[in-house]
């Protein structure tokens, strides 16, 4: 390794660090729950992601359960997701449109994002392949959401309090 390449991998460790600690700062920085979550997911792209959705309970930020209907139109309570933050590199108008903050929703047990919640534990996917990307693209109500994930990995993270 000469000189100059260790030089710049110190100076990359230190833009990394900075950034991380930055984020920490801002991601503990308010009492307000999606205030809270949206700076998490702005703080892992571009770092650890190309883009980040964040979900929460939607128990825990309404008065009452709304009562959502799954894709087959029946009534699903339990486990209603928000989507509470995105965070991307890509034009804001595509994702927006296609994955809006405020949505709530039913995630598949079967998706990574269910699989993670169900065991606790993260799961990666080092690629989105055409199928996932067809199934992940069909839970969403408007769009074709396929084109943007497919070819990229995927980490389900589920967060506990």
């Amino acid at each position: 390794m000469t000189r100059l390449s260790r030089a710049a991998d110190a100076r990359a460790l230190r833009e990394h660090l900075s950034s991380l600690c930055g984020a920490t700062a801002k991601i503990g920085a308010s009492p307000d729950v999606e205030e809270t979550v949206r700076a998490l997911g702005q703080a892992t792209v571009p770092w650890l992601a190309d883009f980040a959705t964040v979900h929460l309970l939607d128990r825990l930020l309404s008065d009452g359960d709304p009562g959502i209907a799954d894709t087959h139109g029946h009534l699903r309570t339990a486990g209603a997701l928000r989507r509470v933050a995105i965070a991307h590199d890509a034009e804001h108008a595509r994702w927006a449109h296609l994955v809006p903050e405020g949505e709530v929703g039913v995630m598949s047990p079967a998706s990574p994002a269910g699989q993670a919640m169900a065991s606790g534990e993260a799961l990666v996917v080092p690629r989105i392949g055409a199928a996932l990307a067809r199934e992940m693209a069909s839970t969403e109500r408007c769009g074709d959401l396929e084109p943007l994930v497919r070819g990229h990995s995927l980490l389900a993270v589920p967060l506990t309090v």
